[in-house]
Parts: structure tokens; sequence; C-alpha cells
């Protein structure tokens, strides 16, 4: 195979996995309307090593959730990182994909509760503890 094939194909493996995230992409899931919006926490090197992790920043992390279910996460000093998508919606949970970056290989599912201030997630079941603790420790604040 040529350079110049392998470099195109690269680039369309590239473009057909980003596609599967995009905003745009339906799931078929309508996101609960208290959990739409933009929401900030700071998570901590102590909260971080507490869960054993000790390569994530330090700092506000955000996150947005859309109408369509996609929910972009950024992280401190290094802007955006991945995004998950909702896959299922129960009463007071939501299922959510792995991340679009591959990190977590399984979906995770979590319980919430929002105000029009506040969310909090809890996991259910999730076995990718970056993700857990990005979800779980402390309050999401409505930026």
């Amino acid at each position: 195979m040529t350079l110049r094939l392998v470099i195109l194909l690269s680039g369309l493996a590239l473009i057909s996995s980003a596609g599967a995230f995009s905003a745009g992409a339906a799931t078929g899931v309508h996101t609960p309307a208290p959990l739409v919006g933009k929401w900030t926490k700071t998570i901590s090197g102590a909260t971080w090593r507490r869960h054993h992790i000790g390569y994530e920043p330090v700092g506000k992390f955000t996150i947005t959730i859309s109408r369509a279910g996609l929910i972009n996460y950024y992280g401190p000093r290094v802007g955006y990182i991945s995004n998950f998508r909702i896959l299922a919606v129960g009463s007071g949970s939501i299922t959510v994909s792995p991340p679009a970056d591959g990190f977590c290989a399984d979906k995770g599912t979590y319980t919430w509760t929002a105000t029009a201030k506040t969310l909090a997630l809890a996991r259910v079941k999730d076995d990718c503890d970056p993700r857990v603790v990005l979800f779980t420790a402390g309050t999401f604040y409505r930026a």
C-alpha cells in the first residue's frame, strides 16, 4: 500500500469515528431538560489521588450536555478532552457511551438529580474510574 493510500484511509477512519459523536448525530434519546446545559466543578489533586489516578489535570472541569444527548467535557489547561453519548434514559438515570477517544472501553450508568443550579450524578455501574470521578466527585454547578 502506498503512503498516500495509508494516509487517506487513516483520515477516513478518523472522520468516520468523529462523525459518530458529532453534535448532529441522533441517538433517538431525548435528554431530560434539567440536564441540558453547561455545568462546571473543580476536582482537586487529592480527589484524583484518593481514586489512585495521578495523570488527570487538577482544577475546573466543564461538561456541556445537549438536547441530542452529546456530553462534551473540557479540562483545566487542556480545553476539550472528549465526549460521550447518552445512550439511554431511565427514570432518573442515564447510560453513557464509552468516550469518543476510546479511553474507557465500556458504557456507564448513573442516577442524576438536578435543580436550576446544581447537578449531582451517582454511579450505578461503571468500571471507568476517571469517568466515575469526573461525574461523581462533588456537585456540578450550572455555568
